[in-house]
């Protein structure tokens, strides 16, 4: 199964889980995170995929209308990049302290939390399937997609190295 089938299809597939996130071991406060989430899941009677293989993984994302990411073993972790690849809507941990040229925006291109108790509010909100936070939480997740594809697609990636390199050796001056 191809990523980019997924990616083009989840453009108009219909969003069947409300959250997504697997987060391994590799942070110390991913356990606090995952047990928040939990409860909050459990409070709302809602259960969550837990464990599935790469590819089932990928589809699981393509399929929920938000997914979470939080810091993996350094400052980044790669659902950053695979979130928004699914027009699924990125919450993410907006501690991490990365730099990237044209990053995502919180509230525009992604929704980031600062701690637990702002993860949970933020997921809270969110939830439900309809009403306005809903439609805000859709035009999140169109945007990051877009976002993604035009300043983090491998050919915009390339694009931007070629013009650093060209500043700095003049090809074409």
């Amino acid at each position: 199964l191809s990523f980019q089938w997924l990616r083009v299809n989840s453009r108009t597939s219909v969003k069947m889980l409300p959250i997504f996130y697997a987060l391994g071991n590799t942070w110390p406060e991913r356990a606090d995170l995952m047990k928040a989430l939990d409860a909050v899941l459990l409070k709302r009677n809602l259960d969550r995929v837990k464990f599935c293989s790469y590819l089932n993984y990928n589809i699981v994302m393509a399929k929920s209308r938000m997914a979470v990411t939080m810091r993996g073993s350094g400052r980044d972790t790669n659902h950053y990049w695979e979130i928004p690849l699914y027009r699924t809507a990125m919450i993410c941990d907006g501690t991490m302290g990365c730099i990237h040229p044209y990053p995502f925006e919180d509230m525009k291109t992604a929704v980031f939390y600062r701690s637990i108790p702002d993860l949970v509010r933020l997921v809270e909100k969110y939830l439900p399937e309809d009403g306005p936070d809903a439609v805000e939480l859709h035009k999140i997740a169109v945007a990051g997609q877009d976002h993604l594809e035009r300043y983090h697609s491998t050919t915009a990636r390339a694009v931007f190295f070629l013009d650093i390199l060209n500043q700095e050796l003049k090809f074409f001056d």
